[in-house]
């Protein structure tokens, strides 16, 4: 009964999102069958050993890649045919003097290195953002936008909505985006790694109070220091506030593998050190 109720109220939240920040245009249309097979290539440490000795069978592969992929020396020996952007620092202007200088950078890098033709998709309020402007000046990147309203509700419901693309499950982390738009392009067999996810281990509080982190990236050309969690003012994050939006995070893996499930597609986690239990796992020699 419990959670009847609970699917009732999200539904109902869901249509009011829904009728209220939906845009109509520009949003990216579900296809059928593009290729039957694609490799996600997420952001954690592991990812560099798990493939380095595969490179050759991955460069006849679809790949999607995320963030700042571009800083890898994998980004021009792969050329991915897709790309993901979900982090707001890509299309913002209040952010950080660092966060922008991350941000101009992976704008430069996709916009002179790109020579393939390559997808990029961004959320659809982001497509008029004079960052993502400049990526398209580069005539091999088609950029597509995408809904990124948070949906959930009965499951009949929500993967009506997601395969409309008037939403998704909860975009808490960029890979929750990129398996969402893997499975709406048409993909049957969709191949995880570098989805870590092991964030648990490396935090800790410090003695003022604050929590800390490592942000430990596979393109990292250093160890990252351990940096305070906040939200660039005074508002500090807590434990619970933090793992709350971790749960919610694995939460909507467990939506997206229901919406896999629907669609008769199947998600392996391939990543060798991970805590992401949601996906079927298995080897990456075994996926080729």
């Amino acid at each position: 009964m419990t959670s009847i109720i609970t699917d009732f109220f999200n539904t109902i939240k869901s249509i009011i999102t829904i009728i209220v920040f939906h845009p109509i245009r520009n949003r990216y249309k579900f296809r059928y069958g593009i290729k039957d097979v694609v490799y996600i290539l997420a952001s954690g440490l592991s990812l560099k050993n798990d493939i380095c000795n595969h490179i050759q069978l991955l460069k006849e592969k679809e790949l999607l890649v995320m963030n700042q992929f571009v800083f890898s020396d994998f980004f021009l020996l792969l050329k991915p045919a897709f790309y993901v952007l979900a982090d707001p620092i890509y299309w913002n202007d209040n952010i950080s003097e660092k966060e922008r200088d991350i941000a101009l950078k992976v704008v430069h890098g996709l916009r002179s290195c790109v020579n393939w033709n390559m997808i990029l998709f961004v959320p659809i309020f982001a497509l008029k953002s004079e960052r993502v402007k400049m990526m398209k000046e580069n005539s091999h990147i088609k950029v597509m936008g995408y809904s990124s309203l948070s949906l959930n509700g009965f499951r009949h419901c929500r993967n009506y909505w997601y395969k409309k693309n008037v939403g998704m499950p909860s975009p808490q982390t960029v890979l929750n985006a990129a398996i969402y738009l893997a499975l709406n392009s048409g993909f049957k067999e969709i191949n995880v790694l570098g989805a870590d996810h092991t964030f648990i281990k490396q935090l800790s509080v410090g003695y003022d109070g604050l929590i800390y982190n490592e942000d430990d990236h596979f393109y990292d050309k250093q160890k990252a220091k351990k940096v305070a969690i906040v939200d660039g003012g005074d508002k500090d994050w807590t434990i619970e506030r933090w793992l709350l939006c971790v749960a919610k995070m694995f939460r909507s893996h467990y939506l997206l593998k229901d919406y896999a499930n629907h669609l008769h597609a199947k998600i392996y986690n391939l990543t060798s050190d991970t805590l992401l239990d949601v996906y079927e796992r298995r080897r990456i020699e075994d996926s080729f």
